[in-house]
């Protein structure tokens, strides 16, 4: 008469080793214990926080993550020192970005010049301008003068030869053109 291998039960008539799942799932986690243990490294202590550990691989060399973590910023770094600071280079003009607006034709405004109010938000937006530059305080305007067409075609800027000199240079700077304005 057979008797199982685990548990020493008689065996069922179409059993051979074991006498049901249970008792063969057991005997496969036994002999993987047994062969863990056979192949169990040495202790060693933790790289970084000097903790005693069994490592899995021949490779582990750390505890946690956290440590692994901590020595990688270590090293990183170290490399970090070894190469030379190099100072930043300036981008080339190329690359500048041309979309942008110019600024130019700004001046200071001191006396507040207004259409005519007919609403009670203008009419106090106007009275707070004027109280704010009548206390000293300044207000920059930009050359958003009107233009008026003089000859058939011909557009005609109303600005001054210096302000009409600074707008010229900045936009040929920026959009690399000779004469923007057409003059």
């Amino acid at each position: 008469m057979k008797t199982c291998f685990v548990c020493k039960k008689e065996l069922p008539p179409h059993r051979h080793v074991f006498c049901s799942g249970a008792c063969s799932y057991y005997n496969t986690i036994q002999k993987a214990k047994k062969r863990r243990k056979k192949l169990q490294l040495d202790p060693i202590n933790c790289y970084t926080c000097g903790k005693h550990i069994i490592p899995k691989t021949t490779r582990q060399k750390y505890c946690c993550n956290h440590c692994w973590t901590i020595e990688q910023v270590k090293r990183r770094n170290a490399r970090r020192k070894l190469i030379p600071n190099k100072p930043k280079e300036r981008k080339a003009e190329r690359f500048e970005a041309t979309w942008c607006s110019p600024v130019f034709g700004e001046r200071v405004v001191t006396e507040a010049e207004f259409t005519k109010a007919d609403s009670k938000e203008r009419v106090e937006i106007q009275a707070a301008v004027e109280e704010y530059l009548k206390n000293g305080g300044k207000i920059t305007k930009y050359g958003d003068q009107a233009a008026k067409l003089e000859v058939e075609g011909e557009i005609k800027w109303q600005i001054d030869r210096t302000e009409e000199r600074d707008i010229q240079n900045e936009l040929s700077r920026l959009w690399r053109l000779d004469n923007v304005l057409g003059n």
